[in-house]
């Protein structure tokens, strides 16, 4: 945006404004003045000047000021340019209320989500049972509850206890703990469920904290974990 400047007495003319069409490309040490820097000047531009608009800066206290769109004072012709500078006005009690209210918000879902990353790494874990570790993924517990099923027929009888079950699950590491009765595959399906279920619940306690809290950062997300 540029003033246009009277270079006799650089007294601004107009308010701001893109360039006229016919001096858009020149240089800026030629729109400073263009009687000088044009031989002809075209009628309309001589005595002419065309001077960039400037922001001022401004110190003002964000937590209750706002930079305006306005203008603080008229704008100022220096050094070939027009300062101008926004006018500071202070926020309601109102704007306060909803920038405190907004930042909370913000503090609020950034430790949810901090909360999220730690179960979720707790999870990739995996449940210890045996002396070992085992997933905990969705796929996972779906198959260690089939053969939850699977063993709770057994015990009652309609079935025999799967060979394939009974060679072991694989763990983690990629190494089978031998599962050789129904009552053993129970187990493991339950250590896992129980270990899936104790994270997620003090992830959803931690999060509850998190969102009423008037201090989110005080919420641990680190503290009081299952084992």
């Amino acid at each position: 945006m540029y003033y246009p400047i009277r270079i006799a007495d650089t007294a601004i003319l107009g308010p701001a404004a893109p360039l006229p069409p016919e001096l858009v490309g020149l240089a800026p040490e030629s729109l400073a003045d263009l009687s000088a820097a044009l031989d002809p000047c075209p009628e309309p531009f001589q005595g002419l000047g065309y001077w960039p608009q400037v922001w001022g800066t401004t110190d003002h206290d964000p937590e209750t000021q706002r930079v305006s769109d306005q203008l603080d004072e008229a704008p100022s012709p220096d050094a070939r340019t027009v300062v101008v500078t926004p006018l500071v006005v202070n926020l309601t009690p109102a704007e306060i209320a909803a920038r405190v209210a907004t930042r909370l918000d913000a503090a609020r879902a950034d430790k949810v989500d901090a909360i999220n990353a730690e179960r979720n790494r707790r999870l990739l874990l995996g449940a210890s049972h045996g002396g070992k570790r085992f997933s905990m993924d969705g796929d996972s517990r779906a198959d260690q509850g089939g053969m939850a099923t699977t063993a709770a027929l057994v015990l009652a009888g309609a079935l025999s206890w799967p060979a394939s079950y009974a060679r072991g699950w694989i763990s983690l590491d990629n190494s089978r703990l031998p599962l050789p009765t129904a009552q053993d595959g129970i187990a493991l399906a339950a250590a896992v469920a129980g270990a899936y279920s104790e994270i997620v619940q003090h992830a959803r306690d931690l999060k509850d904290d998190a969102l009423t809290a008037v201090d989110p950062a005080a919420v641990d997300e680190f503290g009081g974990w299952p084992t």
